[in-house]
């Protein structure tokens, strides 16, 4: 007698496999590993400013983040090629400026007699960029008695247009002049804004100086800008000195008509360029405290 199993007794039934090749078959996610890369910084993979620097990432962000170095400032750097890089650059500026002493003596001549005489205090300076304009009117400003004038700088590079330097300017006046930040005046009118310039330098108890940089470039997009502005002088009863700085060397000669009319001429000061020993003085007086650099940056 045949022996007979119930289909219960076999298992379960399984479903027949499909032969797949190997490249069909899905593959598995893997975790990704990190490249590991050497932090590129250039000069700051050598000493002085440590071991630490180029260090690889091992694809922790926090690690990452602590191996990353920061430039030290410059009064920190103990490399003397670097110091001496950052005290010839034009951005430096030392305690003590040698070299125009012409300029300055002609610079403050013109500004005593407007001070205690009241004569016409406007100055053009005028010379190529970076011969040492800025610097001796700021030099010359810092050693004199603040107690008999107040001082208004404003660079023209960042303005636009003629109404917006005497809105500017209104508002630098009025800060220097003491006036309280939540009094003040402001006008959007060149117009307006000049007129209210002149009544405030007249009621101030204090004359006023404007030191003018770059007026070069306020000028190209309005050339007659620098006529109304020496007229200023005029207008306040010489209770307002402008002193204009800028590049170019001909633009009173261009405006003399009008400035001769309005007796507005102001002095010019031509800044000529750096004689070479003006230029070892400078090399010197910068490099003086780094040791072994004056002897190999300065011919004898």
């Amino acid at each position: 007698m045949p022996v007979t199993r119930s289909l219960s007794a076999l298992g379960p039934i399984r479903k027949p496999q499909r032969f797949q090749p190997q490249e069909c078959q899905p593959q598995r996610k893997s975790k990704a590993t990190p490249v590991k890369e050497k932090i590129n910084l250039s000069i700051l993979d050598c000493p002085p400013y440590g071991n630490n620097v180029g260090t690889k990432y091992d694809g922790n962000v926090e690690h990452f983040e602590s191996s990353i170095v920061t430039i030290p400032p410059v009064s920190k750097i103990r490399s003397p090629l670097l110091k001496a890089a950052d005290r010839l650059s034009l951005g430096w500026k030392p305690e003590k400026f040698i070299a125009r002493d012409k300029e300055t003596e002609k610079l403050r001549a013109v500004l005593d007699s407007w001070i205690w005489q009241r004569q016409c205090g406007n100055v053009y300076m005028s010379g190529l960029p970076g011969c040492g304009k800025t610097r001796t009117v700021e030099a010359l400003i810092a050693k004199m008695d603040k107690k008999h004038f107040v001082s208004v700088y404003l660079n023209c590079g960042n303005i636009n247009s003629q109404d917006s330097f005497y809105s500017i300017f209104l508002h630098e006046l009025q800060l220097a002049c003491g006036i309280d930040r939540f009094s003040l005046h402001s006008s959007s009118d060149g117009k307006l804004a000049r007129q209210k310039v002149i009544q405030l330098a007249l009621k101030n108890a204090k004359p006023v100086m404007v030191v003018l940089d770059e007026v070069d470039f306020l000028v190209v997009k309005n050339p007659l800008v620098l006529h109304s502005i020496f007229e200023l002088s005029k207008e306040s009863k010489n209770r307002m000195a402008i002193v204009s700085i800028a590049n170019a060397l001909d633009l009173p000669q261009k405006l003399l008509p009008w400035l001769t009319v309005s007796s507005s001429m102001p002095h010019i000061l031509p800044f000529e360029p750096y004689s070479s020993f003006e230029l070892n003085a400078i090399v010197e007086q910068r490099l003086e405290d780094i040791p072994n650099t004056i002897d190999s940056a300065v011919d004898p």
